[in-house]
């Protein structure tokens, strides 16, 4: 039996978007208007807080103006901070604020719940086998791609 791989692409993008909408009423039932994109920054910063915004926007798979202008937006709301580099006077450092590290572990909670109702009833053997099947997708596509916990 040939399986319809256009299916493959429905299904994730389907999944992706309906898990994405779930995500965005828990946040602003919270009243923490984050997009997407400005949560990736929270995480991989609490994984590898001080990186430069070029290995950021690389950690997370945007380009130099997308993470200049997501970076703009959380400084001004105190979630970040730019430092200098000290070993290179050219880059910029971006480090969590105290107010960073806590809407990240408020938005965490909000994650934890959305993903427990999203997650209900599937046996732990099965979530495992799509997450590493879910890798290998994401691996085939990208080069730059580091697995599960990537962030």
């Amino acid at each position: 039996m040939e399986m319809d791989l256009s299916k493959v692409g429905r299904v994730i993008g389907r999944t992706a978007r309906v898990l994405g909408n779930a995500l965005d009423r828990g946040f602003a039932e919270k009243g923490y208007p984050t997009t997407k994109e400005q949560l990736l920054v929270l995480f991989a910063l609490t994984h590898s807080d001080g990186m430069n915004q070029q290995e950021l926007a690389h950690k997370i798979f945007l380009n130099k103006a997308s993470i200049t202008n997501l970076l703009d937006k959380l400084e001004r709301d105190a979630l970040v901070r730019r430092e200098g580099d000290p070993r290179d006077r050219r880059n910029k450092r971006v480090v969590l604020t105290p107010a960073g590290r806590d809407r990240q572990a408020e938005l965490a909670l909000v994650i934890e719940q959305t993903l427990s109702g999203a997650t209900r009833g599937i046996p732990p053997d099965e979530l495992a086998l799509a997450l590493r099947v879910l890798d290998k997708i994401a691996a085939n596509t990208s080069p730059d791609f580091e697995g599960t916990g990537c962030l």
